[in-house]
């Protein structure tokens, strides 16, 4: 894991449920960083899925999230090394 990615908590919980669903899907361990892409592509596209049979509107789903995101970067993430 990237030194970066480890001091955001939310990257090391999205790291680790990406690391779970490339096991499920049957690839094994995740893809180098540069070659990543297409694992969280075919997460995102599942979820997709998912949504549309729990009749979640995805979209909307996308929208918020990016809310949250720009959230989070108005303040300093938490730094989870320190509990390491």
């Amino acid at each position: 894991m990237k030194s970066s990615t480890r001091k955001n908590k939310r990257a090391v919980a999205a790291e680790y449920a990406l690391e779970k669903y490339a096991r499920v899907k049957g690839v094994g361990e995740l893809p180098s960083y540069d070659l990543m892409d297409e694992t969280i592509i075919d997460l995102l596209t599942d979820l997709r899925h998912f949504s549309a049979a729990i009749g979640v509107d995805f979209d909307e789903v996308l929208r918020l999230s990016e809310h949250h995101y720009e959230e989070d970067h108005r303040s300093p993430p938490p730094d989870v090394t320190a509990q390491e």
